[in-house]
């Protein structure tokens, strides 16, 4: 729909005739630009109507309109501007009869929610604004992925509902740099229908603006700049990883952290362990970014159903990340549990891109004095999860005398050479794969963490009391003696 910003007052304002003039040379070039996209013209009251085969092919004559009517300002000199909207939705239609249209009816008539939706929505607009709603933007910018311009941008105003019991509108905007105005949708022409923005907070079943279909599922305890929750398409049920921010703070960390995640991605050749950024929701609260997950779970959770043998399975392959990145010279540096995520398959998947200093459990020793992560304390961190994936305990930490913990001394020795207190002596990423490989370490040599065994009995202890009680019994009985 395409309404004339001002086109009631050029009677009163400039004459019947001039009015009419104007009004023509305007009535012409919309239908030029339409029918150059297919478009098929329902009315025109004070409104155009068209009809178009693609929503996409709406939005290039809504661009190039704002394109053209400068061009028609300067022949006309005269200020003129358009109000745009593109709508996708089931409508009812039918074609009049012949004799009726001889009568002045129009040759098509459309009917519906629909039509009521889009004239809100280009009464919402501002002059110089194309707003459209969330499906129609989908396709859109699916479809016009190779032909639209750099300049072209695409801007969220976040959710409206209407009042009187209507179902919310999600509004975006599409435009041209240094053409549209994108600016901050309201009611024009009277509409007495009030709509105001709906507050927005993260929780299970909230629908997520700008994602249509799409309600938060489930928080999960990740690393990450904000809040980290599993999003549900209620109709195909796919799930994908949404990182959630509602202030300019998280807002700001949402930005570097897409940032890092695209750098990273290409220093590594789009390897599968980092997730692929979907949607991007940067401009307006609440900010989100939408990763694909691969159906993934925390390690956490997994970690509690997993088997030992795909825990082991899952220590080599944590290496095999470690060894690339560092090839790549990256760091990880927020190593952790809460870092990782896997799926029913085994495949690894990393969260976040944190160059944080690691929680103190999985600190090295020289992180303390140099205040900075390196590929050594990475290998530390990964010696401490490694432990943990052993223990089957991921909460545990390796302290003195841990490597009794363990009943495997191929094992011991992978990760005493990751725990190494100085860097310098410490295990490669290489050289610990080298390792694990060359040891053919059993899954048995790992605990169960369903198992309900009895803690093992440390019969050191019981050594040492003997010992002091046969040593006093002695001294008492030297004692008699003398």
């Amino acid at each position: 729909m395409v309404a004339l910003e001002g086109a009631y007052a050029f009677f009163d304002d400039l004459g019947k005739q001039r009015a009419v003039t104007i009004l023509e040379r305007y009535h012409h070039l919309v239908r030029d630009l339409a029918a150059g996209f297919s478009g098929r013209e329902i009315e025109l009251a004070h409104r155009f109507l068209f009809r178009f085969d693609r929503p996409f092919d709406g939005v290039q004559f809504c661009l190039a309109l704002h394109d053209r009517l400068p061009d028609l300002c300067r022949e006309l000199d005269l200020k003129l501007e358009a109000r745009c909207a593109v709508h996708l939705d089931e409508v009812v239609q039918w074609e009049s009869p012949v004799e009726d249209v001889t009568r002045g009816a129009r040759p098509w008539v459309v009917d519906g929610p629909a039509r009521q939706r889009i004239t809100h929505l280009t009464s919402m607009a501002l002059p110089r604004q194309t707003l459209i709603t969330s499906l129609a933007r989908d396709l859109s910018m699916r479809a016009g992925k190779k032909e639209l311009a750099d300049d072209i941008l695409w801007v969220d105003h976040g959710s409206f509902v209407v009042t009187e019991g209507r179902d919310p509108i999600e509004v975006f905007e599409v435009g041209r740099k240094g053409v549209s105005s994108f600016g901050r949708p309201g009611i024009r022409e009277n509409i007495s229908m009030e709509m105001t923005a709906l507050p927005w907070e993260a929780a299970e079943g909230e629908p997520l603006p700008g994602r249509r279909h799409w309600v938060l599922e489930r928080q999960l305890d990740l690393i990450v700049p904000g809040e980290a929750w599993i999003g549900l398409q209620q109709r195909v049920r796919d799930r994908h990883l949404f990182v959630v921010a509602t202030d300019v703070v998280g807002q700001t960390a949402l930005r570097q952290e897409l940032e890092n995640l695209k750098a990273w991605r290409q220093a590594l050749n789009e390897p599968p362990f980092l997730p692929r950024p979907i949607e991007a929701r940067l401009s307006d609260a609440p900010y989100y970014l939408e990763l694909d997950s691969d159906q993934s779970r925390p390690l956490m959770e997994w970690f509690t159903e997993a088997t030992s043998e795909q825990r082991l399975n899952l220590i080599e392959t944590l290496l095999d990340l470690a060894k690339a990145f560092h090839e790549a010279e990256l760091v990880f540096g927020e190593v952790a549990a809460q870092r990782f995520m896997v799926n029913d398959q085994g495949l690894l998947l990393l969260v976040g891109t944190s160059q944080e200093l690691p929680p103190p459990l999985y600190r090295a020793p020289e992180i303390e004095a140099a205040g900075k992560v390196t590929s050594a304390s990475d290998l530390y961190a990964f010696g401490v999860l490694f432990y943990q994936l052993v223990r089957g305990d991921l909460g545990a930490g390796p302290g003195p005398f841990w490597e009794r913990q363990l009943n495997d001394g191929k094992l011991q020795k992978l990760i005493a050479g990751l725990l190494e207190p100085e860097p310098e002596t410490r295990l490669t990423a290489a050289a610990a794969l080298d390792c694990l490989r060359a040891q053919e370490v059993s899954s048995p040599a790992l605990s169960d963490p369903l198992a309900t065994s009895e803690p093992p009995v440390n019969n050191t202890k019981f050594f040492w009391v003997g010992l002091a009680l046969a040593f006093i019994a002695g001294l008492v009985a030297g004692g008699v003696l003398l």
